[in-house]
């Protein structure tokens, strides 16, 4: 489907609904899909220059908003319904580590070539999984992350006084343990490249969290941009975490 059909096939069931405003679930999953291909794909072609911040992404001065209106062929009231459409699909974007969005979520924006992409033109979510974790997006950006907020925790910490040791490879539950004072605490890292607080923990992480009262999780959103530290309490994580996906081993 052409980028006119699906999004007026989203008018056309939002307006069913009794909607003015479209969203996200007035696509299929499939028509969703390929309305995010079309999207990175419409960024990457806008791109103008290498990121600064991110090894092998360029800044893009692409906006989609008044691209949809002209290939669409929008008027004022379509367009105005689309505006929380759009908003989504930037999101979804930057959750699946295939944009991050500039100050103010306004372009330029930061986007990832296609080869970074599982090699195809695909924005079909994408886990990596390594020996220090898991997380969404391509595994060469995930470490870039995962390093510039395991630096941010641990300096932030430090110069806080703390004493900071990095046990992540001992796959004890948590990263970082920091110490003062007699206090401890166990700092499970997560960074994301986007603006939302949207991780994933291993089943250890997660069974840590429902054991140990000395963890914490650290969030650190756009790492690699405008780095911003946040974090949750065990019972936060906890009531928040939903099974995402299952490994069933048959032989």
């Amino acid at each position: 489907m052409d980028l006119e059909e699906l999004l007026r096939g989203g008018l056309t069931r939002a307006t069913d609904a009794g909607r003015l405003g479209v969203k996200a679930t007035d696509l299929t999953e499939t028509e969703l899909d390929e309305l995010l291909t079309l999207c990175v794909d419409f960024l990457w072609d806008k791109r103008t220059e290498p990121s600064p911040r991110i090894d092998g992404w360029w800044l893009s001065a692409g906006g989609i908003r008044p691209w949809w209106e002209q290939d669409a062929h929008l008027d004022e009231r379509e367009a105005l319904s689309l505006r929380s459409l759009r908003t989504e699909v930037y999101d979804v974007l930057e959750e699946r580590g295939l944009i991050v969005k500039g100050p103010g979520n306004v372009v330029p924006i930061h986007v990832s070539p296609p080869e970074m992409r599982r090699g195809t033109q695909s924005a079909t979510e994408l886990i990596t999984v390594t020996a220090t974790g898991a997380g969404y997006g391509d595994p060469v950006t995930n470490a870039q992350v995962e390093k510039a907020a395991m630096d941010l925790v641990a300096t932030t910490y430090r110069n806080q006084g703390w004493d900071v040791e990095d046990v992540s490879a001992r796959k004890v539950g948590w990263d970082l343990t920091a110490r003062r004072a007699g206090d401890e605490l166990h700092l499970e890292v997560k960074g994301v490249s986007g603006t939302k607080p949207t991780i994933l923990l291993t089943r250890n992480e997660h069974a840590t969290a429902g054991t140990d009262p000395a963890w914490r999780l650290a969030v650190v959103t756009q790492a690699l941009t405008s780095a911003t530290l946040t974090e949750f309490i065990p019972e936060q994580v906890l009531s928040a975490s939903v099974p995402h996906v299952f490994r069933v081993q048959l032989a």
